[in-house]
């Protein structure tokens, strides 16, 4: 038996636009939430993030930490769930406001990595997300062959 063939209906999820990133990061220091970003969105080294905010390695360090940290305190995983809850699961989320955080930061100039060998940005697996070994260091599989 042959699988059923899928419409382009199907494959569409609902898509949410919330705001919950400005009630998240509402106390926390703009540094802290771009030390943050810049490691979860894009994979940012702790020596990049250093030298873009006007940090040392260990307060990178310790930004992140203590962000992730207040991230993980019961009131915030609370009000997050709830949110989520109310949405479901085939949603896609869509933050407007750390859409426009990471605009307002140029994060894109400063966090994603740049090609070795024609230096062009990159999109990264984030670190806390990524495989075991080497990180990636060029943008595809050409520019490798060619270094």
């Amino acid at each position: 038996m042959s699988p059923r063939r899928r419409t382009g209906t199907e494959y569409r999820p609902h898509v949410e636009r919330t705001d919950a990133f400005d009630r998240l990061f509402g106390p926390v220091n703009v540094r802290d939430a771009a030390a943050l970003l810049a490691v979860v969105v894009f994979g940012a080294p702790d020596e990049q993030i250093a030298k873009a905010l006007g940090m040392d390695k260990a307060q990178v360090s310790r930004a992140v930490r203590r962000t992730a940290g207040m991230l993980r305190h019961p009131s915030s995983v609370a009000a997050l769930k709830v949110h989520l809850d109310d949405i479901g699961a085939e949603a896609v989320l869509v933050d407007t406001s750390l859409r426009d955080f990471i605009k307002r930061l140029k994060m894109e100039e400063w966090a994603a990595p740049t090609c070795g060998q024609c230096g062009t940005k990159y999109a990264a697996r984030p670190r806390l997300y990524s495989r075991a070994g080497r990180p990636r260091r060029y943008c595809s599989n050409a520019c490798q062959q060619k270094a």
